[in-house]
């Protein structure tokens, strides 16, 4: 099964998530200029409900994105590795 996921960073510095164990698809990232640049795929109305672009035809590959300050990034993973994985952030100051 393929599972999409949007991580939202509200925050003023940007993170690096890494996922243990797989390997996925980066299919968008944003920072925004002014707001939270947050997205919710599940929203209806609002500056969140803006649909990212999606790049579908050669996303990047990686097991570690940096999400950007105040923006998201969508990633595609197929789950098909079994276990229990870490999905975290790799800034170590947590």
């Amino acid at each position: 099964a393929w599972v999409d996921i949007v991580i939202n960073n509200l925050d003023d510095g940007s993170h690096p998530f890494h996922l243990d164990g797989y390997s996925f698809y980066v299919l968008a990232s944003h920072r925004s200029e002014n707001g939270w640049g947050s997205h919710n795929p599940y929203s209806t109305s609002g500056a969140s409900s803006i649909a990212p672009i999606m790049n579908l035809r050669s996303p990047v590959k990686k097991d570690t994105v940096s999400v950007p300050r105040r923006g998201y990034v969508v990633i595609r993973v197929k789950a098909d590795n079994e276990g229990i994985w870490m999905f975290h952030c790799h800034v170590l100051f947590y």
